[in-house]
């Protein structure tokens, strides 16, 4: 399968499809835009996946696969479950799937990615370097740097390290050069190779780490998180997404 072929599914309904020996990874890989995540302004997400269905599969099967995860997930706090399925479609062409997060950590963990929602200040002290982002407006323009500092402490960002569709809580202000802006409150993750072709050394998070433990990078002297490795069917971005709003 070709690198940038990538799809937006997340490890669970891959590893599920795998696992019951359905589909392949690569005959997967047809269509990721209409997979998309909404983010309320307290981070709880709605996950809403779309994907081309290849394979002899029922929804009652694939649903048993992913309520199995989620209660895993859950244990211990059945009463008030951060994770849930809300549906589960399967027919001849598609494959639905409707998942509910409480907050950001929750879908960075059950997914094993990025996720982050605060201030700036908080995504600075979390160990993300945003203040040092090139910003760039819906038209192409990049984003005035003084009017950014002076709001770091009002302004909030989202990061996601996966190519989605994106709806936040206001509206868009600026965003990374990964990312287009749709509409006043969407925006679309888009994938973007360094030039080296390797992943930068930023793209981490602390949820899954249970630490605010950061390393140092030798060549610049600044603190990064460690690297997070991401679930082995998970489809990740190259760089970390960041789309500052309201």
């Amino acid at each position: 399968m070709r690198h940038h072929l990538r799809i937006k599914i997340t490890g669970i309904l891959l590893t599920a499809i795998l696992l019951a020996g359905l589909l392949s990874a690569c005959s997967l890989a047809k269509n990721s835009t209409n997979t998309s995540i909404t983010v309320t302004e307290t981070g709880a997400i709605t996950e809403n996946i779309i994907e081309d269905k290849t394979g002899d599969f029922t929804a009652e099967e694939l649903s048993a696969y992913v309520k199995e995860k989620v209660a895993a997930y859950n244990k211990g706090n059945e009463k008030d479950p951060t994770v849930e399925m809300e549906s589960c479609t399967v027919d001849n062409g598609s494959v639905q799937l409707t998942m509910k997060y409480a907050s950001c950590d929750d879908y960075a963990a059950f997914n094993n990615v990025v996720c982050f929602q605060g201030t700036l200040k908080e995504a600075e002290d979390a160990g993300y370097d945003v203040m040092n982002i090139t910003w760039y407006e819906q038209n192409g323009a990049k984003g005035d740097e003084e009017v950014i500092s002076g709001r770091i402490k009002e302004w909030k960002v989202f990061i996601i390290s996966e190519p989605i569709s994106l709806k936040l809580p206001d509206k868009i202000l600026y965003t990374s050069e990964n990312v287009k802006i749709t509409g006043r409150l969407t925006a679309v993750v888009e994938t973007v190779m360094n030039p080296s072709g390797e992943t930068p050394k930023t793209t981490t998070v602390s949820s899954l780490q249970g630490s605010s433990q950061t390393d140092t990078d030798s060549g610049t002297g600044t603190a990064v998180k460690p690297a997070l490795t991401p679930h082995p069917l998970a489809t990740v971005a190259e760089q970390n997404a960041y789309v500052m709003y309201k």
